[in-house]
């Protein structure tokens, strides 16, 4: 029995073949670290780049290299190219379209995921990038980071948008194109209980059409200004083991749409997090417990919306 809609199982719905993400850079930087601007409390700024590739790489060695070092390791030959590092949508808008072109245009790529911001999306991007996939017909996702719909935690992580700004992108991405939509969300926010972070989810599905959905355990990066807020207000934060992470979890699974693809619960950085005790936990252990969890509750993805 599948609990909970994953991104693999998607792909292979979708494919019927193995596929994997190639993370690549624009080269451009992060719109809330220019112009006086600090960036978000929780980022230190440092690249997302994998540790084959070097700053400001041409896109086709980024591609290449990408290709080469997934298809040995994971035994892949398709492949989803992944604009990762900073906010994707942001630069001269030619030569953004220049690159999700590229992309696109290699055979062995059957789609294209855009890491962005909502406050960086407008008509002539999703027009542009509506255009390439009725050219390419080929699956593209825009991936908006918001992290929480509450306003005061948004202000107090310094992400410069609101929670109507993400309503709106949405609204323009849906009204106006074929891309599909996922929402990053990061759990343990200052400020934020457990049960703020239940209607949270219920909230964000009931506002938006969103396709997919991606969670983060907060990690406190030394050096961040999150840091200092942590020291300052240790009691303003949730503090998770592994038992009551994946509970979390499973709560939050069982009030998303079952037809929402789950595109990540976890991440290394929530690998550290739950680890600190010094008991180790794989990735598979712990999506093996959510597993394990949601059967035992006799639940799965999207109950909810069934029992109301």
């Amino acid at each position: 029995m599948l609990h909970y809609y994953s991104f693999n199982q998607y792909l292979k719905d979708k494919h019927n073949k193995r596929i994997w993400r190639i993370p690549l850079s624009t080269g451009y930087p992060c719109p809330n670290r220019i112009n006086g601007k600090t960036g978000c409390s929780f980022c230190d700024g440092k690249s997302f780049l994998p540790f084959y590739l070097k700053e400001n790489e041409l896109l086709e060695n980024q591609i290449i290299k990408g290709v080469q070092a997934y298809s040995i390791r994971y035994n892949v030959d398709f492949f989803y190219g992944y604009f990762q590092e900073n906010t994707n949508t942001f630069g001269p808008i030619d030569d953004l379209i220049k690159k999700y072109k590229k992309v696109l245009s290699l055979d062995n790529m059957k789609g294209l995921i855009i890491s962005t911001r909502p406050d960086y999306i407008n008509p002539d991007i999703i027009n542009n990038i509506n255009a390439l996939i009725n050219k390419f017909n080929k699956d593209v996702w825009l991936e908006l980071g918001l992290q929480s719909i509450n306003d005061l935690t948004l202000n107090r992580i310094n992400r410069n948008h609101t929670y109507q700004d993400f309503k709106n992108a949405v609204k323009l991405i849906k009204e106006n194109s074929d891309i599909k939509i996922t929402v990053h969300m990061i759990i343990g926010l200052p400020g934020e209980s457990i049960s703020m972070i239940k209607d949270g989810i219920k909230t964000l599905f009931f506002d938006n059409k969103i396709d997919g959905i991606k969670f983060r355990l907060l990690e406190i990066i030394s050096g961040t200004s999150i840091e200092k807020d942590y020291e300052n207000n240790k009691e303003d934060f949730l503090i998770f083991d592994v038992e009551s992470f994946c509970s979390l979890l499973c709560d939050l699974l069982e009030v998303i749409p079952e037809n929402v693809v789950i595109m990540r619960l976890l991440n290394a950085a929530s690998l550290r997090i739950l680890c600190k005790n010094k008991e180790y936990f794989s990735k598979n252990q712990v999506l093996k417990k959510i597993d394990k969890e949601l059967e035992h509750r006799g639940t799965k993805q999207g109950i909810y919306f069934k029992n109301n």
